[in-house]
């Protein structure tokens, strides 16, 4: 977890014991597949890779769906657990015509994770 960042200030907020433990530990969790809980996301460290078929998942979709997974809620429940949504960080529309078809990468920042794209590939790490 990075002092300062989005996810540092909400645990600081909902679990300030959590967030020494947080700024002193680092636990990377890689997934490829599957459905995962990564424990405590105050205190766990996550980066997250998994590979898509953008013409299957859309990138915006695919993105949302991650951080959701991460957080350990619902999709639809991610603009409030986060306090905000993709569409104020990227266009999702332009994203996903971005990223069909050619072989790309892009990354941003969003909600206290990094999110990049290269090629088929998804990866979101926590900041």
């Amino acid at each position: 977890m990075t002092p300062g960042s989005d996810r540092e200030r909400r645990c600081r907020r909902e679990r300030p014991e959590a967030v020494t433990r947080a700024l002193t530990t680092v636990i990377y969790i890689s997934v490829s597949s599957g459905v995962y809980r990564t424990g405590d996301p105050c205190v766990d460290d996550v980066t997250v890779r998994r590979e898509f078929d953008w013409s299957e998942t859309p990138p915006s979709i695919a993105i949302v769906v991650t951080i959701a997974e991460i957080e350990n809620v619902d999709p639809i429940d991610l603009p409030t657990t986060v306090g905000t949504t993709l569409y104020s960080y990227v266009d999702p529309g332009a994203l996903d015509a971005l990223v069909d078809g050619e072989r790309v990468a892009v990354s941003f920042s969003m909600a206290g994770y990094r999110v990049r794209i290269d090629g088929t590939e998804l990866t979101v790490a926590a900041e």
